[in-house]
């Protein structure tokens, strides 16, 4: 198994940049749309409870982390270009590892099992990107006439 720390990071930070400026966005909606006093110190408080309180701001909170993820994962397997499904899920170590320090520094709102839910399965969003570079790899090496790998290596190496 062979590991690659510049998929594995570059594909963490994709997550987490890109989830940060969707956030940021996602936010700027809320308080435009909201009529929310910017200058309150209390905004951020505010913002989080308009998207908990909504069913679809929270679900676009949760497609937007889960898109990021996808993504994240894609980016470390296409970095990697071998064994593209252990360095997609590894790339979720900065995604896993800031999930656990909200949760233990209780800065984020919302109840902690579905912080824990979503933290436990964040790798497996990680996982589907990777699968999806794996499996774009395997039919881009395939053989148009037999649609057969076009060599005996196997994929993921």
């Amino acid at each position: 198994m062979k590991l690659s720390s510049k998929g594995i990071v570059i594909g963490g930070l994709v997550d987490v940049v890109l989830s940060v400026v969707l956030g940021v966005a996602l936010a700027v909606y809320v308080v435009l749309s909201r009529g929310l006093e910017v200058r309150d110190e209390r905004v951020h408080h505010a913002i989080a409870v308009a998207i908990q309180s909504s069913t679809g701001l929270y679900g676009a909170k949760l497609a937007i982390g889960i898109a990021c993820s996808v993504l994240g994962g894609y980016v470390a397997a296409r970095l990697a270009r071998r064994d593209e499904l252990v360095n997609g899920i590894l790339a979720s170590w900065l995604c896993v590892g800031i999930g656990a320090y909200c949760l233990f520094a209780a800065t984020v709102s919302e109840s902690q099992f579905a912080q824990v839910v979503c933290i436990a399965i964040t790798p497996l969003w990680y996982l589907l990107g990777a699968f999806l570079a794996y499996s774009l790899r395997a039919a881009l090496d395939a053989d148009p006439a037999t649609g057969k790998a076009r060599s005996n290596a196997p994929l993921g190496r």
